[in-house]
């Protein structure tokens, strides 16, 4: 069964296994414990160039440390390449919470940046979210990445091809790079689809995976 496939090619790095007792007042899920949780690009129907996929996943932060490079929330990198793709990779996100506002980039060479307003997206500690963060071709050179909270569609960024998957990156919720401090945070109910969802799916799969969906992975 295709919803079996992901579980086998899942990469956990360096990842607590401690799971959380759920109840009405303490969070379950995944305790990333600062460290990463990460799906290899290669086990994915994916290619250098087509890049349309989804990534959802319920998060709910523990803290956030004060640090002027924010806090490393979602990138897609190969760890082993050589700086500064090492670091920056495909695609990267940071929590900026000194300036209440959540950034996002894609692209090392030629970023283009979305800047959520606090009074769209506020992070709180304790507090559980949904985030969605879709990716379909726009044409040959450029891919589009489309952010949803809660099902909520917030924004989009396109970026270009001139640093493109090779199949070796991880697609990963977490982990930290030289500026930005690692996310402390627990994480449920990962699903990733290799298809550019629509908003009628990112909601619908805020309360259960897409289970009859041939592009479900796991």
């Amino acid at each position: 069964m295709k919803i079996c496939k992901l579980y086998l090619v899942i990469v956990i790095l360096m990842l607590s296994n401690s799971f959380i007792k759920a109840n009405s007042e303490i969070p379950r899920g995944i305790d990333l414990g600062e460290y990463a949780f990460g799906i290899p690009i290669s086990e994915l129907s994916l290619h250098e160039n087509v890049c349309n996929f989804t990534l959802s996943f319920w998060m709910n932060p523990k803290e956030f440390i004060q640090t002027s490079g924010g806090t490393l929330f979602v990138n897609i990198r190969y760890v082993n390449d050589m700086w500064p793709l090492c670091d920056w990779g495909y695609f990267w996100s940071v929590i900026n919470h000194l300036h209440s506002e959540f950034d996002l980039r894609t692209e090392f060479s030629k970023p283009d940046w979305l800047n959520i307003d606090k009074e769209l997206l506020t992070f709180n500690t304790s507090e559980w979210k949904y985030f969605t963060f879709v990716f379909s071709d726009v044409n040959d050179s450029y891919t589009n990445m489309a952010l949803y909270v809660n099902g909520s569609y917030l924004g989009a960024i396109e970026g270009d091809y001139s640093i493109s998957l090779k199949g070796n990156e991880l697609i990963m919720i977490g982990g930290s790079n030289f500026s930005s401090f690692p996310l402390n945070a627990y994480v449920d109910k990962v699903q990733f689809y290799n298809k550019a969802l629509s908003q009628t799916e990112v909601e619908e799969s805020m309360m259960t995976p897409l289970l009859n969906d041939e592009s479900l992975l796991g």
